[in-house]
């Protein structure tokens, strides 16, 4: 290793490196990722992790008050085109994200300026994992990944790490990507059946914010829209954890729904989910209104 009075020769007229601006760790596994061959998305993911916030902050963005957590920042898709010159445009850059939602390694809240989307936070789950500096050497290292879902692990909350030999991700562990021959993907009767009774019951406390009751036919909203909605096919093809992740989105998507339905009532003020005040669940999952989210 060279000598580390080099380091700080790297500047040409920059800011010098290292400065008091701190630093980030960046765990091994980032080259066992599913992504780490697209150059692009292995940029993104680090610039990134270089740019949220390390402590909770308060800030303004485009004019509105934003409260960071440790491990967010607020932005927008157009920002994001800047950061690489490859990157051709919005829908470019949002594909780059959706593949880290997808193995939930991290997560967006829309922003707004009263009716209009301005950006998004984006933040990494699993964000203490990352920046766990007391780890022990022996200890096996993973890219973290964590899920709020805790009812599709039978309530517990189990370690999401795996032994770095077997060079496993949150991805690959549930894809159909390994099946050959006669081998037979996965059914998933179990774990859709307590994915929908985790959104039911969401749902009846969303429903509950605005004083209405959930007397909606749960049966019939399974069979005839949920598991259609997310077959076997569909959670094999996305992988288990990417299912689970879509779940928690499609919860907290309804749950925002609700909750500013709930903060204009007995206003003049009208929500811009007024039509879910009254939607039932049924047509909620048809709208699937939360894949067009951030």
């Amino acid at each position: 290793m060279g000598n580390q009075a080099n380091v700080y020769q790297l500047h040409e007229g920059q800011r010098v490196m290292p400065s008091k601006n701190g630093y980030v760790n960046l765990w091994r596994d980032i080259n066992d990722q599913p992504w780490s061959s697209d150059e692009l998305a292995y940029s993104v993911f680090i610039k990134l992790l270089s740019t949220v916030q390390h402590k909770p902050r308060d800030i303004v963005y485009k004019g509105q008050p934003v409260h960071l957590e440790s491990g967010e920042w607020a932005i927008d898709y157009p920002q994001i085109v800047g950061m690489f010159k490859g990157i051709k445009d919005k829908e470019h850059a949002r594909r780059i994200i959706k593949k880290f939602k997808s193995l939930s390694q991290v997560y967006t809240k829309p922003l707004k300026n009263g009716s209009v989307h301005i950006g998004f936070v984006i933040g990494f789950n699993g964000w203490e994992k990352w920046q766990n500096c007391t780890t022990p050497q022996t200890t096996p290292q993973t890219t973290p990944n964590s899920t709020d879902l805790k009812v599709l692990r039978g309530g517990k909350t189990t370690s999401q790490t795996t032994p770095q030999a077997t060079h496993k991700n949150n991805n690959d562990l549930n894809n159909n990507k390994d099946y050959a021959g006669s081998a037979t993907p996965p059914v998933h009767s179990e774990l859709r059946k307590n994915a929908f009774n985790y959104f039911w019951k969401k749902w009846a406390e969303c429903k509950d914010l605005v004083g209405l009751k959930n007397k909606a036919p749960k049966e019939k909203t399974y069979t005839n829209n949920f598991a259609k909605l997310f077959t076997d096919s569909y959670i094999n093809r996305v992988g288990v954890e990417a299912f689970k992740a879509e779940v928690n989105q499609m919860c907290a998507f309804a749950l925002e729904a609700h909750q500013d339905i709930a903060s204009k009532q007995g206003t003049n003020q009208t929500s811009d989910y007024f039509n879910h005040e009254k939607m039932w669940p049924a047509k909620f999952l048809s709208n699937k209104q939360w894949r067009e989210q951030a």
